[in-house]
Protein backbone atom coordinates (compact mmCIF):
# COMPACT_ATOMS: atom_id res chain seq x y z
CA UNK A 1 0.00 0.00 0.00
CA UNK A 2 1.49 3.41 -1.17
CA UNK A 3 1.95 5.96 1.93
CA UNK A 4 -1.51 8.17 0.47
CA UNK A 5 -3.88 5.68 0.32
CA UNK A 6 -2.74 4.40 3.49
CA UNK A 7 -3.27 8.23 4.68
CA UNK A 8 -6.84 8.18 3.59
CA UNK A 9 -8.05 5.14 3.75
CA UNK A 10 -7.44 4.59 7.87
CA UNK A 11 -10.55 4.69 10.37
CA UNK A 12 -11.15 4.09 13.70
CA UNK A 13 -12.29 0.81 14.01
CA UNK A 14 -14.17 0.13 17.26
CA UNK A 15 -15.55 -3.08 17.27
CA UNK A 16 -13.07 -6.29 17.14
CA UNK A 17 -13.03 -10.04 16.08
CA UNK A 18 -11.97 -11.76 19.30
CA UNK A 19 -9.69 -14.29 19.76
CA UNK A 20 -7.42 -13.28 16.98
CA UNK A 21 -3.58 -13.22 17.77
CA UNK A 22 -1.49 -10.55 15.91
CA UNK A 23 1.29 -11.64 14.44
CA UNK A 24 4.69 -10.99 16.65
CA UNK A 25 6.07 -10.34 12.90
CA UNK A 26 3.47 -7.48 12.49
CA UNK A 27 3.81 -6.18 15.96
CA UNK A 28 7.35 -5.92 15.15
CA UNK A 29 6.31 -4.25 11.98
CA UNK A 30 4.14 -1.57 13.83
CA UNK A 31 6.44 -0.91 16.82
CA UNK A 32 9.13 -0.45 13.86
CA UNK A 33 7.00 2.08 12.59
CA UNK A 34 6.40 3.87 15.20
CA UNK A 35 9.95 4.23 16.56
CA UNK A 36 10.79 5.26 13.49
CA UNK A 37 8.63 8.85 13.91
CA UNK A 38 10.17 11.93 13.93
CA UNK A 39 11.20 13.55 17.80
CA UNK A 40 12.56 16.25 18.91
CA UNK A 41 16.15 16.50 18.63
CA UNK A 42 15.42 12.57 17.76
CA UNK A 43 15.53 11.88 21.43
CA UNK A 44 12.81 9.24 21.46
CA UNK A 45 11.40 10.00 24.18
CA UNK A 46 8.60 8.09 23.76
CA UNK A 47 8.10 4.23 25.23
CA UNK A 48 5.51 1.83 24.45
CA UNK A 49 3.80 -0.71 26.84
CA UNK A 50 2.20 -3.60 24.58
CA UNK A 51 -0.43 -5.65 25.91
CA UNK A 52 -1.35 -8.90 24.70
CA UNK A 53 -2.86 -10.73 27.34
CA UNK A 54 -6.82 -10.69 27.29
CA UNK A 55 -6.80 -10.76 30.97
CA UNK A 56 -4.98 -7.43 31.06
CA UNK A 57 -6.62 -6.01 28.09
CA UNK A 58 -10.12 -7.24 30.49
CA UNK A 59 -8.62 -5.39 33.15
CA UNK A 60 -8.15 -2.16 31.16
CA UNK A 61 -11.90 -2.55 30.11
CA UNK A 62 -13.10 -2.47 33.52
CA UNK A 63 -10.99 0.92 34.68
CA UNK A 64 -11.82 2.63 31.29
CA UNK A 65 -15.60 2.15 32.19
CA UNK A 66 -16.19 -0.62 29.27
CA UNK A 67 -14.75 1.64 26.87
CA UNK A 68 -16.21 -0.02 23.16
CA UNK A 69 -12.79 0.18 21.53
CA UNK A 70 -10.81 -2.46 23.93
CA UNK A 71 -13.46 -5.30 23.78
CA UNK A 72 -12.16 -7.98 21.67
CA UNK A 73 -8.97 -6.05 20.92
CA UNK A 74 -5.79 -8.39 19.79
CA UNK A 75 -3.73 -6.05 21.75
CA UNK A 76 -3.17 -2.56 23.18
CA UNK A 77 -0.24 0.08 22.88
CA UNK A 78 -0.20 2.52 25.40
CA UNK A 79 2.46 5.11 24.51
CA UNK A 80 4.24 6.66 27.07
CA UNK A 81 7.12 9.02 28.31
CA UNK A 82 9.46 10.01 31.32
CA UNK A 83 7.99 13.24 32.81
CA UNK A 84 11.39 14.03 33.46
CA UNK A 85 12.78 14.32 29.83
CA UNK A 86 14.61 17.25 29.34
CA UNK A 87 12.39 18.09 26.17
CA UNK A 88 9.12 17.87 28.11
CA UNK A 89 7.60 20.33 25.92
CA UNK A 90 7.99 18.44 23.21
CA UNK A 91 7.12 14.78 24.97
CA UNK A 92 3.02 14.94 23.67
CA UNK A 93 4.59 15.99 20.41
CA UNK A 94 6.99 12.85 20.14
CA UNK A 95 4.12 10.90 21.68
CA UNK A 96 1.65 11.46 18.94
CA UNK A 97 3.76 10.95 15.99
CA UNK A 98 4.83 7.71 16.93
CA UNK A 99 0.65 7.32 17.76
CA UNK A 100 0.48 8.40 13.97
CA UNK A 101 2.68 5.76 12.95
CA UNK A 102 1.27 3.13 14.49
CA UNK A 103 -1.87 3.26 13.07
CA UNK A 104 -0.97 4.01 10.29
CA UNK A 105 1.52 1.37 9.99
CA UNK A 106 -1.52 -0.77 11.21
CA UNK A 107 -4.12 0.17 8.16
CA UNK A 108 -1.00 -0.85 5.92
CA UNK A 109 -0.85 -4.85 7.01
CA UNK A 110 -4.52 -5.05 7.50
CA UNK A 111 -4.74 -4.45 11.03
CA UNK A 112 -7.43 -2.16 12.51
CA UNK A 113 -6.93 0.63 14.62
CA UNK A 114 -8.33 3.12 17.11
CA UNK A 115 -6.49 6.18 19.48
CA UNK A 116 -8.40 5.31 22.19
CA UNK A 117 -7.55 9.06 23.78
CA UNK A 118 -10.61 9.66 25.99
CA UNK A 119 -9.34 7.32 28.30
CA UNK A 120 -6.74 9.36 29.38
CA UNK A 121 -7.98 12.28 32.29
CA UNK A 122 -9.12 11.98 35.55
CA UNK A 123 -9.14 8.64 37.08
CA UNK A 124 -8.56 6.40 34.62
CA UNK A 125 -5.00 6.95 33.83
CA UNK A 126 -4.08 6.21 37.79
CA UNK A 127 -6.24 3.13 37.51
CA UNK A 128 -4.78 2.30 34.16
CA UNK A 129 -1.33 3.09 35.72
CA UNK A 130 -1.95 0.96 38.50
CA UNK A 131 -3.25 -2.46 36.12
CA UNK A 132 0.18 -1.81 34.28
CA UNK A 133 2.60 -0.99 37.21
CA UNK A 134 3.40 2.33 35.49
CA UNK A 135 6.24 4.61 37.42
CA UNK A 136 4.57 8.29 38.64
CA UNK A 137 7.46 9.41 36.65
CA UNK A 138 5.83 7.97 33.75
CA UNK A 139 3.83 10.18 31.79
CA UNK A 140 0.57 8.25 29.62
CA UNK A 141 0.06 9.81 26.63
CA UNK A 142 -2.37 7.40 24.35
CA UNK A 143 -3.64 4.08 23.92
CA UNK A 144 -4.31 2.27 20.57
CA UNK A 145 -6.83 -0.76 20.10
CA UNK A 146 -5.23 -2.99 17.52
CA UNK A 147 -7.36 -5.68 15.90
CA UNK A 148 -9.25 -7.68 13.39
CA UNK A 149 -12.61 -6.51 11.89
CA UNK A 150 -15.06 -8.19 9.50
CA UNK A 151 -15.02 -5.16 7.25
CA UNK A 152 -13.20 -2.22 6.99
CA UNK A 153 -15.23 0.70 7.30
CA UNK A 154 -15.10 3.07 4.31
CA UNK A 155 -14.81 6.82 4.68
CA UNK A 156 -14.93 9.40 1.81
CA UNK A 157 -12.02 11.76 2.04
CA UNK A 158 -11.90 15.22 0.95
CA UNK A 159 -10.15 18.52 0.91
CA UNK A 160 -12.00 20.92 4.38
CA UNK A 161 -11.82 24.13 2.69
CA UNK A 162 -12.82 25.84 5.95
CA UNK A 163 -9.84 24.44 7.58
CA UNK A 164 -7.42 25.43 5.26
CA UNK A 165 -5.62 28.95 5.41
CA UNK A 166 -3.18 30.22 2.59
CA UNK A 167 -0.49 33.13 4.13
CA UNK A 168 -2.35 33.84 6.78
CA UNK A 169 -5.64 33.07 9.10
Amino acid sequence: MDALNCIYTRVSTRKYIGNKTIEKCDMDKILMAACSSPSACNRKSFEFIVVEKTEIIEKLICVSGNYLPLKNASAVIVVVFETKNTTREYNHHDCAAATQNILLAANAIGIASCWCGGLIGDKNVERLKDVLNIPKKITVVSLIALGYCEQQEKKERQIIANKIHYNSY
